[in-house]
């Protein structure tokens, strides 16, 4: 008795993997940071406060010697943060869409490395100052943001090289998966 019982869960489980369709697997959402040091000055932290939910925030701050080094650097800093935040967006996507399409793992690694390679070179021209303010110790303070709308056009002007790159990866659509996970 004990033989058959074992040959029906084989039987099932096999049935399962092979017949059965694949559960879904969920889109992940994407929450851009808020995070804001307590010492930045109030006008940055409401900028930030009030910004709409689906943009990425960068904030960058800075003490030089002249102002407009500071505020130079400060706007620097701002970008690279939403630079950084756009890498990190675009590795999950590429990842979430690797999975799953079954796309080799060496497809997604060459289309992922061309995309953020890429990226890094880019001006980031979809980034916009929202606040800039000074502290009470001289340090200089730029929150910047990214819309979705820019974001997907970044992702979309450099996908043409990646595509080049992995052709398997070309049904990656990166503006379907942004407003799908970006909320």
């Amino acid at each position: 008795m004990p033989k058959r019982y074992l040959f029906i869960i084989a039987f099932l489980l096999i049935f399962k993997l092979n017949v059965m369709p694949d559960t879904e697997i969920p889109l992940p959402l994407i929450e851009p940071e808020r995070a804001v040091a307590d010492n930045a000055p109030q006008s940055i932290k409401n900028a930030v406060k009030n910004a709409p939910k689906d943009v990425l925030i960068g904030i960058g701050s800075a003490k030089m010697a002249m102002m407009s080094m500071s505020r130079s650097a400060a706007n620097a800093r701002a970008r690279a943060e939403i630079a950084r935040q756009v890498n990190e967006v675009t590795t999950v996507l590429i990842r979430y869409h690797s999975v799953i399409n079954e796309a080799d793992l060496s497809d997604e690694v060459v289309f992922k490395e061309t995309i953020i390679v890429s990226l890094s070179k880019a001006a980031l021209s979809g980034v916009s100052i929202i606040e800039e303010d000074r502290d009470a110790e001289g340090s200089y303070w730029v929150a910047a943001m990214m819309s979705k709308p820019d974001l997907i056009e970044q992702i979309k002007e450099v996908q043409e090289e990646a595509n080049d790159a992995a052709p398997a990866m070309a049904s990656f659509d990166a503006e379907t998966l942004i407003n799908a996970s970006i909320r």
